[in-house]
């Protein structure tokens, strides 16, 4: 019977033009799939990755009971173009999206002081690319959104999700100050931000029916407060009470930012609460990650060897944070967890992206490799399962071609590539270069580009051809 629905369903599916995978397993064999997807919460922000002020037992816990990452990546270096590329499974220089907003926007200083002409800025979902929420309801999952969504006017439900709750970087204090729009009958807003997400999640969970679900957890935190009357930091008074009374470490030590860190702790700790309770945990596979880097809120005025410590929080040992094709901006804290299916306490240092959750989710649900546009990731099965990383070194790419500069600090038009453990970064004004050895220089603090010449002309020539490849949008010359 469910074997007959489901050919029913995949002929009616493809003729409507949605992506059927080969070999989809039966209802019953597919894991549930959580992705919770904190928003600039950088990769030393977590006490697991060796923080030392701030206190995050719940997604520490989380973490320890599956495998953790030390070299995994966003799609890029802010919030919006992330998205993209983590719904997609697709770089979004393909879309022609790398900022946060439509248009053109430059971040610091005037227009036309700048040298070069930034391209315009697309914020979209493409309609002839499928999105994981699409592919997961294709293959038989329930699913939702709640949280920040950021990727076009479309709602999520004109992507593949069934139940949604949008918001908005607005306020923490007040989540109404985010609240954008809703189906059915979730909440009407109130209260603390993640607490209102877990809410909503809670809810979600409780209307289970015998379909595997899909929960998309986009959080706002730790993002800055945004709006009339908001302050850039809003952890809940306990809290900020709890870290003023706590000395701070060599590295970290706002209290208002570690506040709003343990929210979003308590709120990974409330989720598994309802996972239990619907005895849902078992058989429900996890993954918490970032957008981006932590974004360091200016300089503290504190250097550690040779890097700047931020006001809010620092990205150390990696290099400055949010907005820059820095270590500290793209580098992301990720775990994935399934109970009897992914070894727990497991460490992998294999290099690795969000690109590649769409492509794993579907190997997950019960597919093959998705017909059509090609995915620019690749499954993280195998690893997961415990087997030896590919011989084959792994190339990442990320591009950013506008201008975010404060007080002649921030990210100008670049290109970045990593392959295998060099990193190099192609500066879109001038075509200067710089290479890393990330394996010795994790912090890229030695430009070793004229002493590898071999290396340096290599990846320059893989960035070129990608970026031809995907039609990346380039910034022209002032005139």
């Amino acid at each position: 019977m469910i074997k007959r629905l489901v050919q029913n369903l995949s002929r009616t599916l493809c003729g409507m033009g949605v992506l059927i995978f080969v070999g989809v397993a039966q209802a019953q064999d597919k894991p549930n799939i959580v992705l919770l997807y904190a928003d600039d919460l950088g990769y030393a922000d977590l006490s697991i990755y060796g923080n030392e002020y701030h206190q995050t037992p719940n997604i520490d816990s989380l973490m320890k009971a599956g495998m953790r990452f030390t070299q995994a990546y966003s799609p890029a270096a802010l919030c919006a173009p992330s998205r993209v590329g983590l719904l997609s499974g697709r770089y979004p220089a393909r879309f022609g999206v790398y900022e946060v907003v439509v248009g053109v926007k430059a971040r610091g200083k005037p227009l036309d002081e700048l040298p070069m002409v930034q391209p315009d800025n697309e914020l979209r979902l493409p309609a002839d690319n499928n999105t994981l929420g699409e592919l997961l309801k294709a293959a038989g999952y329930r699913c939702g959104m709640f949280g920040k969504w950021h990727v076009g006017r479309e709602k999520p439900s004109q992507r593949g999700f069934d139940d949604f709750v949008m918001l908005r970087n607005g306020g923490h204090l007040d989540v109404k100050m985010s609240y954008l729009r809703q189906s059915g009958d979730y909440p009407e807003p109130s209260g603390y931000s993640s607490d209102y997400i877990s809410l909503c999640a809670d809810q979600f969970l409780d209307k289970n029916d015998d379909r595997p679900f899909f929960l998309y957890l986009p959080h706002t935190l730790v993002h800055t407060a945004m709006g009339p009357g908001t302050k850039p930091l809003e952890p809940k008074e306990e809290l900020k009470n709890k870290y003023k009374a706590l000395k701070p470490s060599k590295l970290h030590g706002n209290p208002l930012y570690a506040g709003m860190v343990e929210a979003l702790d308590q709120s990974v700790g409330a989720l598994n609460t309802s996972l239990k309770k619907g005895g849902l945990l078992k058989n429900t596979l996890i993954i918490f990650t970032s957008d981006n880097g932590g974004l360091l809120g200016g300089p503290s005025g504190k250097v550690e060897n040779g890097l700047a410590l931020g006001r809010y929080t620092s990205n150390y040992p990696l290099k400055l944070g949010k907005s820059t094709l820095w270590e500290g901006g793209i580098r992301i804290p990720l775990s994935v967890t399934w109970p009897g299916h992914i070894e727990a306490g497991s460490l992998n240092d294999a290099v690795v992206s969000q690109l590649d959750f769409l492509p794993t989710l579907m190997e997950v649900a019960g597919g093959g490799k998705a017909p059509g546009k090609p995915m620019d990731g690749q499954s993280l099965w195998p690893l997961l399962r415990g087997k030896t990383p590919s011989e084959q070194e792994r190339k990442l790419f990320w591009h950013y071609p506008g201008y975010r500069i404060y007080k002649d600090v921030g990210q100008r038009p670049a290109s970045a590539v990593r392959w295998g453990d060099w990193k190099l970064v192609e500066s879109l004004e001038d075509g200067s270069v710089q290479l890393f050895d990330l394996k010795n220089d994790i912090s890229e603090q030695q430009d070793v580009a004229q002493k590898h010449p071999e290396h340096t002309g290599r990846l320059r020539k893989a960035l070129a051809k990608w970026r031809s490849d995907t039609n990346a949008p380039l910034p022209t010359p002032r005139k």
